[in-house]
């Protein structure tokens, strides 16, 4: 049985495998596996790895086919053993699928690794090839094509209601979606536009979503910011009135200002006539309180509201000059100005009404001289403090109380005092708070038989300080 192999078997080489079909009568089947190689010495010496004979085992493919079956029984499957020759060798079957499966193999080439379509018995099988190099041969499998499909479409009705039951859950969860987010956030976006658009009538409400907490909270944050934008709004508003009220208040003190100046055009006009009329009759004192007179309406009536300290000094000792000439030494005046004080801006004619009020009203009604001083500095706020005090016969404390509590009136109500008011104090607080602000202003103190002081406060860099 062997001989003919005997001479196939290569030098060099471990194993070598060969099928065949002429086992005669020695074994149960006449196809077999041979496997041979050769026997080499082993012990030391010159015929050491010397080749002395060979060795085959013969090994039946239906041993070989038992593992195979058992698994592809369970699927009623088929596998089947072909040589290298395309002859079938082994097989399960005894019903005549082998000569079938070898004319198929020859027209198919089922040794190939490619599945193959099969008819036999009325039944369409699925064959599959796997080739065995070192057998020199291959293992075919068949399988009924309904009996693979059966599973198959097990598994088709298993995943297509996984489908169905997935497809509904998703649908649940989109309109649970919809529901909680998508629509209380679409209705967001529309109160949110008509806010845009500033829809007055929608704003009165405030909106009111429904869903998870996330979106409640962020409804509530948004009413709570338009609730402080109406709050900002109605202060803007508030604000914006006030300022406005203010601005209509310092135009009618501009005004009032305006209208106490009596015509000053024309009294300035006549006062440079007395004034060449003195100089012509040679009345010295009288052309000087003409020139020092015409000066200050000269000062009032052009130029800015706001001028140097300075400039508003020398008008004061222009207005000294003409009531000297009248009460002669009856009072004296001391001037303590700071140097850094003198170019502080101050308003106008700010200081002549308070000057006036401390003759006339302290140091005229005195027996004795007197004497007026007027201080000026900065404190550490930077703004102008000013002071005119006087040893004149002062105020009672009721007198003083009332002057106080007049100050402390709006500069609406301090424009037009009501009678037994001092107009100078009224209308030189009244400007200061307009133009500074209600920080700013006119503090009196008196003692009656001592002395009246009056502290003015301005702010160093000018107007519009507020």
């Amino acid at each position: 049985m062997i001989a003919p192999y005997q001479q196939q078997l290569a030098e060099g080489e471990a194993f070598q495998y060969f099928t065949t079909r002429d086992a005669w009568d020695q074994y149960s089947t006449s196809s077999l596996f041979l496997i041979g190689f050769h026997i080499k010495y082993a012990q030391p010496g010159e015929r050491f790895n010397e080749s002395i004979g060979t060795l085959y085992f013969v090994i039946s493919p239906n041993a070989l086919m038992g593992g195979i079956n058992s698994i592809s029984q369970d699927m009623n499957s088929q596998a089947f053993f072909l040589d290298q020759d395309n002859r079938l060798i082994s097989s399960d079957d005894t019903e005549g699928l082998e000569s079938q499966l070898e004319v198929l193999n020859r027209d198919q080439n089922l040794m190939s690794d490619e599945e193959k379509e099969l008819a036999w018995n009325g039944r369409t099988y699925i064959a599959k090839g796997e080739y065995l190099p070192e057998l020199k041969s291959s293992i075919v499998s068949i399988i009924p094509k309904d009996e693979l499909m059966r599973n198959l479409n097990s598994i088709r009705i298993f995943f297509g209601i996984i489908f169905v039951v997935a497809g509904i859950v998703m649908v649940v969860l989109f309109a649970i979606l919809t529901n909680n987010i998508l629509l209380p956030l679409k209705k967001l976006m529309f109160y949110m536009n008509t806010v845009k658009r500033g829809n007055l009538d929608k704003l009165k409400h405030r909106i009111d979503l429904d869903g998870y907490v996330e979106i409640t909270v962020v409804a509530n944050e948004f009413n709570k910011m338009m609730n402080q934008i109406d709050t900002l709004t109605k202060e803007l508003l508030d604000t914006n009135t006030a300022l406005l009220g203010s601005e209509l208040e310092k135009k009618q003190a501009e005004l009032s200002y305006l209208r106490s100046q009596i015509n000053p055009h024309f009294l300035y006009n006549t006062l440079e006539m007395i004034k060449g009329m003195a100089a012509v009759q040679g009345a010295q004192e009288i052309r000087a309180s003409a020139s020092a007179l015409a000066s200050i309406f000269r000062y009032s009536i052009k130029g800015d509201s706001l001028v140097p300290l300075r400039t508003e000094l020398s008008i004061i000792e222009s207005y000294l000059h003409i009531q000297k000439l009248r009460f002669g030494s009856r009072f004296q005046v001391a001037m303590d100005i700071e140097e850094a004080a003198l170019e502080c801006p101050v308003p106008k004619m700010i200081l002549q009404p308070i000057v006036e009020n401390a003759i006339f009203h302290g140091l005229e009604m005195k027996e004795e001289p007197g004497l007026l001083r007027i201080r000026a500095m900065r404190n550490t706020d930077s703004d102008l403090i000013i002071t005119v005090e006087d040893d004149g016969v002062g105020m009672e404390p009721e007198r003083l109380e009332w002057l106080r509590s007049t100050l402390q009136e709006s500069p609406k109500e301090l424009l037009s005092p009501k009678g037994g008011g001092s107009i100078g104090f009224t209308n030189v607080n009244a400007r200061i708070k307009l133009m500074y602000g209600p920080a700013y202003g006119l503090d009196i103190q008196s003692v009656a038989g001592q002395g009246t002081w009056v502290q003015l406060t301005l702010s160093s860099k000018g107007g519009g300080a507020r």
